[in-house]
């Protein structure tokens, strides 16, 4: 396996998990898949690619390197095969501050928790709506998963019938007065 996490079957390169370099793992193809094994523990699986020189990856298998390493975001090969907004928030990020990198891989960690789908919808929203700090996209993403609030609740008959007097604001006034010594 090399460094950057990928092993090597049939003239590609598939990702997986960092914890696992310099491991050996047992490779098992199958006609539309690949799996690596560490022992008994199933540790990757890739839809197996039938060209040569592709390289496959999949975020999650980066993610505990990104939280050890957020410079690592900057230059991460799996954003190129990530859908185009992440590299244009990478882009955005890195290029607007010198401490971009940090948000971009903390936008990078969202995919802990929400799923990759949920995560590039509020990306996208995020990007819309010019607001691309971290918080702000974890903001939409709960938004998004949290539960529909409830209808508006019906009045019973008789508080619907209820009138409430309006208060006389004149009696304030005479408070100015008599605090101003008058």
């Amino acid at each position: 396996m090399s460094p950057s996490s990928l092993v090597r079957v049939d003239h590609n390169r598939y990702s997986v998990p960092g914890r696992f370099v310099g491991r050996p793992l047992l490779i098992r193809v199958f006609t539309d898949w690949i799996e690596a094994w560490d022992g008994d523990v199933r540790v990757a699986e890739h839809g197996r690619c039938y060209g040569r020189g592709e390289t496959i990856m999949q975020i999650e298998h980066y993610l505990p390197v990104i939280a050890r390493k957020p410079r690592a975001a900057t230059h991460a090969a799996v954003v190129e095969q990530m859908p185009a907004i992440y590299g244009q928030v990478r882009g955005r990020l890195c290029g607007a501050h010198i401490e971009g990198y940090r948000d971009f891989a903390a936008i990078l960690l969202l995919h802990l928790e929400f799923s990759a789908p949920a995560v590039q919808a509020a990306l996208e929203e995020a990007w819309e709506r010019g607001c691309l700090m971290p918080s702000a996209v974890r903001q939409l993403l709960i938004n998004h998963t949290a539960p529909p609030t409830p209808g508006p609740i019906p009045l019973p008959p008789d508080l619907a019938a209820a009138t409430v007097e309006l208060p006389n604001l004149a009696f304030y006034d005479t408070l100015l007065l008599v605090g101003a010594g008058r």
